[in-house]
């Protein structure tokens, strides 16, 4: 039975391990205001904030509580729409989406006022790119997005002119509730028949061990919960590993990034913003920012979707997996470790402990991504190719592809193309006619297999395209 502070209150309730937060959020607790639209994590409807405790502070999130599973939040601040402002006295987020003629039908106006809180709670003064990916999960098709920003807008003049203060922002209870989330029950996990929450790497050893094929492990559960609502599938025991000591660690070294299991995606994506930047764009072009709060980067490796928008990056970066069990820890390639579709080199008493990419600096690095819409959606096809030079001259290239095969593949002979030769729109012509002959597409509702071998070539020549105006087309 999960246990939380929700809007400043200490809440239990009893509930099965496979319903998500939005499920017991809207019906053992009686809080219609988060509403529930697609399910899936793409609409922002169901939007709430949540407060974890990480270094000696609480973080906030926003987070789509369709996917977050109710166990999952145990010990956590939970806040909702009814937790922040009343009718009489308005919150400030609130208040200015009134004022900026922000609300029209008004369903997706919860999601969007949590979304906006998130954001203020953590950054006082945004920009306006912060703006816009702080909203960039909240679908609104009624009111239109630039008076939602100008709302926003309105909070941020508000905190430099002086008329909006941070106390104003945090919820009256929040400070009390925070001094209480720094005690005992703040940290602690939850154990049932069907939800682990194991706190050591040598308590999933063990978990493993005894429940082998029965166990599902998450850390941001985000697939897992979409292919319990589309496909009805139910995990026989959650094993949540979003609390073992050690897997939400990131180092960036000289050499190489250090990436935990439980590392959230948008965690990721700052940190590598520096070090890594097509990386990090890669994966801000691939979900909303309350989903890329749950989801991680081992997570999107492991379900061994052959569209996973970082499987490309991470092959030709030839990124490492660190794996751990009882019988002691083992390095794959991410070349090796995908087997097949949805398959990979795992034994069900194994588990992932930690992802290692190389930073590759001096080489070029580009990934491209064909879908109906540049962000937020799932690719067609996609692509990653890291160039390394010698000379003015290809000494070694990497160049992979998702879409086009059962799981991402690298195209060596396409690559081999390219070796010892100038990077030039020849060379690459003939890479991407030869990338075409390597792939093995199928046809499906997203294109047929012809059409994903078009864009094959497509994404080569954009791939050069890229490195022409990056680097005025000088190695």
């Amino acid at each position: 039975m999960p246990s939380f502070w929700l809007n400043g209150q200490w809440t239990s309730v009893e509930v099965d391990p496979d319903r998500t937060l939005l499920e017991v959020i809207r019906g053992p607790l009686g809080l219609s205001g988060t509403k529930e639209g697609c399910g899936e994590g793409d609409c922002g409807a169901c939007t709430v904030v949540i407060g974890t405790p990480e270094a000696g502070r609480v973080r906030y999130r926003a987070v789509t509580s369709c996917l977050v599973p109710a166990w999952s939040v145990q010990g956590r601040i939970v806040i909702t729409v009814e937790g922040i402002g009343t009718p009489g006295a308005l919150h400030p987020v609130q208040k200015a989406l009134l004022e900026a003629h922000a609300v029209q039908c008004g369903y997706c106006t919860p999601g969007v006022v949590m979304s906006l809180l998130a954001l203020f709670l953590d950054t006082p003064s945004p920009s306006d790119e912060e703006i816009r990916a702080a909203l960039e999960g909240n679908l609104c098709r009624c009111t239109g997005y630039v008076p939602i920003r100008q709302a926003a807008e309105a909070i941020r003049s508000g905190f430099a002119a002086g008329t909006v203060r941070t106390e104003e922002i945090r919820p009256p209870w929040l400070s009390e509730v925070e001094a209480a989330l720094s005690g005992d029950r703040g940290g602690t996990g939850l154990d049932g028949d069907r939800w682990k929450s194991p706190g050591t790497p040598e308590e999933v050893d063990r978990l493993l061990a005894d429940l082998g094929p029965r166990a599902t492990l998450v850390a941001g559960a985000t697939d897992v919960q979409v292919a319990r609502r589309t496909r009805g599938t139910s995990p026989g025991v959650w094993v949540d590993l979003s609390r073992v000591a050690g897997l939400a660690d990131l180092a960036v070294e000289a050499d190489r990034v250090r990436v935990g299991a439980a590392v959230r995606l948008e965690d990721l994506r700052k940190a590598l913003e520096p070090v890594l930047p097509p990386l990090a764009e890669t994966i801000r072009t691939m979900c909303s920012r309350p989903v890329r709060h749950l989801a991680t980067l081992a997570g999107n490796l492991i379900n061994a979707s052959p569209v996973a928008d970082t499987v490309p990056m991470l092959l030709v970066l030839d990124a490492t997996v660190r794996i751990r069990g009882l019988r002691g820890r083992r390095e794959v390639p991410v070349s090796r470790f995908l087997q097949g579709y949805r398959q990979v080199d795992r034994a069900p008493d194994e588990w992932v402990e930690a992802i290692e990419i190389p930073r590759a600096d001096g080489d070029f690095v580009h990934f491209e991504k064909a879908s109906r819409r540049r962000e937020l959606d799932i690719a067609t096809v996609n692509s990653a190719l890291r160039i390394r030079w010698e000379g003015g001259r290809v000494r070694e290239a990497r160049l992979a592809f998702g879409g086009v095969a059962p799981t991402t593949v690298l195209c060596p002979r396409a690559a081999d193309r390219l070796r010892g030769r100038p990077w030039t729109w020849e060379t690459a012509e003939e890479a991407a006619r030869t990338a075409m002959e390597e792939v093995t597409p199928i046809g499906d509702v997203r294109g047929s297999a012809e059409f994903r071998r078009r864009l094959v070539h497509h994404l080569v020549l954009g791939h050069f395209r890229a490195w022409q105006e990056s680097s005025g087309g000088t190695p």
